[in-house]
């Protein structure tokens, strides 16, 4: 069995009422990939490590040529009072909305 696939019950999930997304997911703490069926993209469980942090990888194709990411290679931030945060090395990120 592929240890880099979750699988899930998928009659469960076509009877529910709650809009579900499915792909990619990535790890920030062991950097492991994996596919994923999840009905919301907060806290996924990487099958690895077991860390509640993952994230869907690609969930949201802005058209953007140039995405802003972490130094670390996250794609994924908190949006705190005081700007964004990195959530996978906790690195607070300057210059995000310094014009050019």
């Amino acid at each position: 069995m592929d240890d880099n696939v979750v699988h899930v019950d998928f009659k469960t999930i076509k009877s529910s009422d709650n809009n579900v997304m499915e792909g990619k997911a990535r790890c920030p703490v062991c950097g492991n990939v994996w596919k994923v069926v999840v009905e919301s993209p907060n806290e996924i469980e990487c099958p690895k490590c077991f860390a509640c942090k993952g994230y869907l990888l690609h969930s949201i194709d802005t058209g953007e040529k140039e995405l802003w990411h972490c130094s670390c290679g996250s794609y994924l931030f908190y949006a705190m009072k005081d700007g964004l945060k990195c959530p996978s090395c906790g690195e607070w990120q300057v210059g995000v909305w310094d014009e050019e």
